[in-house]
């Protein structure tokens, strides 16, 4: 097994990332029809697709060299078999920790996941095995991070990457996903 899993993990660069990489992504970066500011629609819109989202509990009172979670959620998914994401933060308001498997594609799911000091969070996982993908609502990741300071924080020091080239859900089929995504953190 020791041998095998590294192969799988280049598979899984080489078939799913790769893509990212070179910048194979349709979308729009605009707000949706009749939807807050704060909602952006990838490949569909709401009326057909996942919506993407980072929740976290309240930071502000949390003084500094406290942990903080955030959390990648999906919702209204269906057949969803892969998905990446990258997070953007504050280097000078936290730290990225570590980044865990948030269970909804299976805790045998094949996940990868790398906090950076640039304030940048790579993350993607994907189902090992042949089969249908998942259907509902659910934590795709959880990233920790430490707070570096005292204080109210922005929402926006922690967010999804503005370069939607870096998000992306695929069916079990490998078809690119509809979703929408929304900005910022719920907390």
């Amino acid at each position: 097994m020791k041998k095998v899993l590294p192969i799988l993990v280049f598979a899984l660069l080489l078939i799913f990332l790769l893509p990212l990489a070179c910048g194979k992504k349709s979308g729009s970066l605009n707000p949706s029809p009749g939807l807050s500011s704060d909602v952006l629609t990838l490949k569909g819109g709401p009326e057909g697709g996942a919506v993407l989202a980072l929740q976290a509990d309240d930071w502000d009172a949390l003084h500094a060299g406290s942990r903080v979670q955030v959390s990648i959620t999906v919702s209204q998914a269906e057949d969803l078999y892969q998905f990446a994401s990258r997070l953007t933060y504050d280097p000078a308001r936290f730290k990225a920790l570590e980044v865990i498997n948030g269970g909804f594609l299976g805790q045998e799911a094949l996940f990868i996941g790398a906090p950076r000091e640039t304030g940048i969070v790579p993350i993607a996982g994907t189902i090992k095995f042949a089969g249908s993908g998942k259907n509902g609502d659910g934590v795709l990741a959880c990233v920790v991070f430490e707070k570096l300071v005292d204080g109210p924080v922005p929402e926006s020091a922690i967010r999804f990457n503005e370069d939607m080239r870096y998000v992306r859900l695929r069916d079990s089929s490998k078809n690119d996903c509809e979703f929408s995504l929304i900005k910022g953190v719920l907390r």
